[in-house]
This record gives C-alpha cells, sequence and structure tokens, in this order.
C-alpha cells in the first residue's frame, strides 16, 4: 500500500468534496469565500469557513452554520473544528459564535479522544 503525502490527500479532499459542502457552497456562492468540510461515516469537520469580506455581518455565516447543523442532525454526525486566528479572526469571537450553536470546548469531560480539534458538536437526537 502506497502511503500518500500530506498535499496528496489535502488535494484528493479538496478535488472530492464532501455532500454537504457542495450543497452549502451551491446555496451560498454569493458569500462563500472559502469552504472545507470533510465527512466520514461518523463526523464533519469543519476545517475552513470564510465569508467574503463584503458579505460579512450579513448572516451568512448563522445561516451556513444551521444549514450544516441541520444535515449532522438529520444524519448523526458530529461535528468538529478549530477555531483560528489564521484568516485575521478573533479566536474569543469565534469561540463564543459557535458555542451560540452548543458546541463546547473538547477537553474534561466533554473531551472525545476520536479528535484532536478544539470544539466538538454532538448531534441532537
Amino acid at each position: 500500500m502506497e502511503l500518500k503525502s500530506l498535499k496528496q490527500f489535502v488535494n484528493e479532499a479538496f478535488d472530492k468534496p464532501s455532500k454537504i459542502q457542495m450543497e452549502l457552497r451551491k446555496e451560498y456562492e454569493e458569500a462563500i469565500e472559502k469552504l472545507f468540510i470533510t465527512e466520514t461515516d461518523i463526523d464533519l469537520d469543519l476545517s475552513l469557513l470564510r465569508i467574503k469580506h463584503e458579505k460579512r455581518g450579513k448572516g451568512f455565516a448563522t445561516r451556513i452554520m444551521d444549514d450544516l447543523i441541520d444535515y449532522a442532525n438529520d444524519n448523526n454526525k458530529i461535528i468538529h473544528l478549530t477555531p483560528s486566528k489564521e484568516f485575521g479572526s478573533d479566536i474569543d469571537r469565534l469561540t463564543n459564535f459557535y458555542k451560540g450553536f452548543d458546541f463546547v470546548l473538547n477537553r474534561g469531560n466533554n473531551r472525545d479522544s476520536r479528535f484532536k480539534d478544539k470544539m466538538i458538536r454532538y448531534p441532537n437526537k
């Protein structure tokens, strides 16, 4: 079995976007600058959501998250992510934003060792 480099893995993942990633890109194409979601049988890894500068503050991120959460709930999938300042965002602001969608910090009693990300959200049953 041939091992893939990280670059190969990422390029293939971008070439084969998840179903929900494709649906969200289509629905919100006027607002999404970048979106990257990988999907397995049990989870959705939200690696990147970036709204176009001129569309920020208009509720697009909230609507996208609502749709992503509906999909996760309907398909019984865990969502995990790590807020990042990589693109100029404020980590505390992002953390609070995600907490508003019932994400919790992936530590202490909430620690799920299957995921390395900082925040996690379980589907509503």
